[in-house]
């Protein structure tokens, strides 16, 4: 498997697909609207909103992180993975992709914290590895 597909770009990337005509989530009038929510720098080569941009946090690597609050409801979690999806968070630099659930049991007042690493091959395999 290559890792070292060079350095970590932390460079905004992706796109907004709520910008986006023909996207699932479009919102009709929202280009329109598009000054409000982003600046002309935060545009990409197409006029339409960049959809991830870095952001550290403390004890992990650099990438692109994304937070799923358990409290989110099911559709609103569906309207983020399609987010996701039409905003081309996984790409061909997509190297690895850490999920990582923090559960508890209430019965037995136990938290639990699951990690899952998938390792993409630039050859399309696919590595999976738990702790």
């Amino acid at each position: 498997y290559d890792l070292c597909r060079g350095e970590v770009n932390t460079s905004a990337y992706g796109m907004d697909p709520v910008f986006q005509y023909g996207s699932s989530i479009f919102r009709a009038g929202s280009k329109v609207r598009q000054s409000e929510y982003y600046n002309q720098s935060e545009l990409n080569q197409f006029g339409v909103p960049f959809g991830f941009r870095h952001h550290k946090i403390a004890g992990y690597p650099d990438g692109f992180p994304v937070v799923f609050d358990a409290r989110l409801l099911p559709e609103r979690a569906a309207e983020w993975v399609t987010y996701l999806w039409q905003g081309n968070y996984f790409d061909h630099q997509t190297a690895k992709l850490t999920i990582q659930l923090v559960t508890y049991n209430g019965n037995f007042g136990v938290f639990s914290n699951v990690k899952l690493t998938l390792l993409f091959s630039e050859a399309g395999s696919i590595k999976i590895s738990h702790e």
